[in-house]
């Protein structure tokens, strides 16, 4: 989850086979799949920091207040449009086809715009154009019916026009239909559009309209998943046969080697390995400096001053972290403390049909035993930035405290792996400070044992000024690079690594 979210689709996609799938299709398979990475690029362009759950949160705020992604455009030739009259505008087809000219559906004698209905419409003598809008001239029921029609007169108008653009695609040929039944109980009367188009139409078709919705009721079952394309799904067997016995066949002296020259191997080795020192030398921007991550945590400032080998090394090539028990109950009790302090159903978080996870259990038991089972935040995840000594420090405060004295800041440890580091807790206290603007001496900041029922309270925290010079300097000296020998090649490290030594530099 940790990796760039364009890499981490095309990873999804890779492992799925979707694109091999699509791909056997035909030679336009991947269209929509490649549209579709280029939206998520798009969105890692804009969001810089771009993140799994923000990926995924920007997505469904697209599903629900979007207009839809932008689809792959077919080809000129061989192809057929569907377009909404308003992206017809200015285009020109030799035939078209306009549907669904239905009565109360085109035009539609819906009122958008009618402010005194609808609370997020602007009143229209607010508007810029209040000269060219109807407006109300008195809140009395008489009043309100003529601004009503004065409505439905002006959205039938802007139908009038939308119409006009519509007929006016086609060149040659426009042919036009309507419905009589959709989910309704009486059949829709043809549309007026329609009645006119008729009168000025080379061939008029009336088809009789059956007494009954024929699509109610005698529906018959669809087999899903849908049946696939039996010759495609043989084509795919033959040769997934082909490749089984070429597997399980022995090797005979006949058949070619299927070796690589070693001088290639070689060098494709030193192309990749320029490739990796090009992009190390770009992290380490001008001069050979310490490389940095476009924004520190909390918890990648402590990674880099105690394992900065390590830290440096995921830097440059993350790596999924291997998912671990502990941090997976950590996040359940943190879900449910969250849930508890803002007064919804503490309900422990667990999976539909599973039972309830015994460590989640013990640490809900020992927090609601502890001293803060009776106390109420006035904060929780209180998400954080800041500016030190150049750098963005960013964070997430678990839980603050209203005091006699001013505020406390606490942070829970629901495992017991290592003692907490002073310098996550000076940073979260640093943190609240400024946010509410409170004196930093009013502000306690303690670590809360959660399993042990014990607060640990460092016995000094640094200051801004402390942060930005100690934390700031340790790092950049934890995360610089050693000299490289750009002489040394690929082929080098081979014979040295042969003859059990060590390059140098």
């Amino acid at each position: 989850m940790g990796a760039p979210v364009t890499d981490l689709v095309r990873r999804v996609i890779t492992v799925l086979g979707v694109e091999v799938e699509l791909a056997m299709r035909g030679p336009h398979g991947t269209r929509q799949l490649d549209a579709f990475v280029a939206q998520v690029a798009g969105y890692a362009d804009v969001d810089g920091d771009g993140s799994l759950p923000g990926l995924l949160g920007w997505l469904n705020a697209e599903q629900e207040h979007g207009v839809g992604l932008e689809q792959a455009v077919p080809t000129a030739s061989d192809s057929v449009k569907l377009l909404t009259i308003h992206r017809a505008k200015g285009l020109e087809w030799g035939v078209v086809y306009l549907p669904a000219l239905a009565d109360k559906v085109f035009p539609s004698e819906r009122v958008q715009g009618n402010w005194l209905a609808r609370s997020d419409v602007l009143p229209a003598d607010l508007r810029g154009d209040a000269d060219n809008v109807a407006q109300l001239a008195d809140f009395s029921n008489e009043d309100v019916k003529d601004y009503t029609e004065a409505l439905k007169r002006e959205a039938r108008r802007a139908d009038d026009r939308l119409a006009y653009v519509a007929v006016t695609r086609a060149r040659q040929h426009l042919v036009a239909t309507s419905h009589a039944w959709s989910d309704l109980l009486k059949p829709r009367e043809l549309s007026p559009y329609l009645l006119t188009l008729e009168k000025f139409s080379d061939e008029a078709t009336h088809e009789p309209v059956p007494p009954s919705n024929p699509l109610l009721g005698h529906g018959g079952g669809l087999p899903w998943p849908t049946p696939s394309d039996e010759a495609q799904r043989a084509r795919r067997q033959e040769v997934a046969e082909a490749v089984m016995a070429a597997q399980s066949a022995p090797a005979t002296p006949e058949e070619p080697a299927l070796f690589l020259d070693e001088a290639a191997v070689v060098s494709r080795w030193d192309a990749a390995a320029d490739q990796l020192i090009a992009e190390a030398r770009l992290r380490r921007g001008r001069g050979g400096g310490p490389i940095a991550p476009p924004y520190w945590s909390a918890t990648s400032l402590i990674a880099a001053r105690v394992a900065p080998e390590e830290f440096r090394a995921d830097l440059l090539r993350p790596m999924p972290t291997p998912p671990q028990r502990s941090a997976r109950i950590g996040e359940a009790f943190h879900a449910w403390l969250e849930r508890r302090s803002n007064e919804a159903p503490a309900l422990v978080p667990q999976p539909e049909g599973a039972p309830p996870d015994p460590a989640l259990q013990r640490l809900i038991a020992a927090f609601e035993a502890g001293p803060y089972a009776d106390r109420h935040p006035i904060a929780t995840e209180v998400g954080f930035s800041l500016f030190l000594g150049g750098d963005v420090v960013r964070g997430r405060i678990d839980a603050v405290f209203a005091t006699d004295d001013g505020f406390q800041v606490v942070d829970w440890k629901t495992g017991r792996a290592q003692e907490p580091d002073p310098l996550q807790l000076a940073l979260y206290r640093l943190a609240w400070s400024e946010i509410t603007g409170t004196d930093l001496g009013a502000v306690d900041a303690v670590f809360y044992d959660v399993l042990g029922a014990r607060s640990v309270r460092p016995p000094s925290l640094p200051t801004r000024s402390g942060l930005g010079a100690t934390d700031r300097r340790g790092v950049a000296t934890a995360l610089a690079w050693g000299p490289w020998s750009p002489g040394y090649r690929t082929a080098d490290w081979i014979a040295c690594w042969k003859h059990g030594r060590i390059p140098p530099g």
